[in-house]
């Protein structure tokens, strides 16, 4: 066994549903809107297959091209009943349908799809989980500075003003990856430039995909924008995504190579033990022992950092909204979760939630400027103002939530 390696498995239950986007579309020409509660995938090789039989194929292809209809409507037409659907595929609950402020009913159109194996089959992988974790460990070690190198790089951020957030991307690009090079290029592997992605510590962490799950662990969801204001209440949006459904599960293999983060050039290990990134994978004296002789990661350090950043995002967005707390091991995964969640914010500006919403919302106004009165966020003392929801089984849910567990293995 090598001694260099850390090993760990990472549990991840979904607390809401999670969207791993593919980057694919399912159009409304291929999928059926089953009822009032189900959409059948069929596969579109089969299903085509099927018409050829039938003398269906060019009107079938004129449908493709030219017609504006879903492919329900389609086959309703053509006389082709329920009891003829075996084309394959598979079929997912679905949502009940909204309707916006003027009670007209949100359609159905493009549906994203969950990321899937060769084998169809969907998992989150690791890369997801890995940047999450990232994330979080960075603002760790931002609340942990003492240099006032990260308050130097938090003024170069606020110092941007009006247009010049949209004149200087550049300049906010450039900020940001200083503060992740503070924080986490500390190997050492390149002594000559310590910028370079070669002396990243994440590098040390790897974390496989996870254990296949099922078809039926998924589910559809819809977005649903929550203002700020109670008045404006919630608006549904007409996209939808393949997510997890809540309460499944996901197992991941987290490795710590020890040996990389000891090794390298340049007193790297001296370097790695300052930046204080090696003791996010050792427990603290917190941690617990079950009968069995496992050991519960719940009082790891990086578990810790988990919760600090959940305090973070109760205290700076969560409560702005009435939300109840949120569990302690709470991590967010996937997309549609929002953006707060995905920055480093919250800790770069922990302490000084005026001057972080004065910088989001000049940022959001120049990024979204179809008039999303971003500008006004300063004054509801929140931004963003709307929080990302999405809707299951009758219940409302913040997208993307997750617990995670993460538990040492034996050698």
């Amino acid at each position: 066994m090598n001694e260099h390696l850390k090993r760990f498995r990472v549990i991840v239950k979904a607390l809401a549903p999670v969207h791993i986007g593919s980057g694919d579309e399912i159009g409304k020409k291929e999928y059926i809107l089953c009822g009032e509660n189900e959409i059948y995938f069929p596969n579109v090789a089969k299903m085509y297959g099927y018409f050829s039989k039938k003398g269906k194929a060019e009107e079938f292809e004129r449908f493709l091209l030219n017609d504006g209809r879903d492919l329900r409507d389609w086959l309703r037409k053509n006389d082709i009943r329920r009891d003829e659907w075996n084309w394959g595929g598979y079929r997912l609950s679905r949502p009940a349908p909204q309707s916006d402020k003027r009670g007209v009913p949100v359609r159905f159109n493009e549906i994203k799809t969950f990321v899937k194996d060769p084998y169809g089959l969907p998992y989150i992988p690791g890369s997801s989980l890995k940047g999450a974790l990232r994330n979080v460990i960075i603002g760790e070690m931002i609340l942990r500075d003492k240099s006032g190198a990260f308050s130097k790089r938090k003024a170069e951020l606020t110092q941007l003003r009006g247009n010049d957030l949209r004149r200087n991307s550049r300049e906010i690009a450039k900020a940001h990856n200083e503060i992740v090079r503070r924080a986490l290029f500390k190997l050492g592997r390149d002594a000559r430039d310590f910028g370079k992605a070669t002396n990243d510590a994440m590098a040390a962490v790897r974390i496989g995909d996870s254990k296949p799950l099922r078809l039926s662990d998924l589910t559809i969801c819809e977005k649903i924008d929550s203002h700020i204001l109670a008045e404006k209440g919630e608006r549904p949006l007409p996209t939808f995504r393949e997510c997890l459904k809540p309460g499944v599960s996901a197992e991941f293999s987290l490795t710590v190579d020890v040996g990389m983060l000891e090794a390298g050039t340049g007193g790297s290990g001296a370097a790695v033990a300052e930046g204080g990134f090696q003791h996010f994978f050792c427990p603290s004296r917190g941690f617990k022992r079950k009968e069995d002789g496992a050991i519960l990661f719940e009082g790891s350090h990086l578990q810790n950092a988990v919760r600090k950043f959940n305090i973070l995002y109760d205290d700076g967005f969560r409560k702005k909204f009435e939300f109840d707390a949120d569990a302690a091991n709470v991590i967010f995964l996937g997309g549609g979760s929002g953006f707060l969640t995905k920055t480093v914010l919250l800790a770069l500006f922990w302490g000084d939630d005026k001057g972080r919403v004065d910088f989001v919302s000049r940022y959001m106004e120049r990024a979204f400027p179809q008039n999303h009165k971003h500008d006004s966020d300063r004054t509801w003392g929140v931004s963003p103002h709307t929080a990302k929801l999405t809707e299951y089984d009758g219940a409302r849910y913040e997208m993307g939530k997750c617990e995670m567990r993460i538990v040492p293995l034996k050698d």
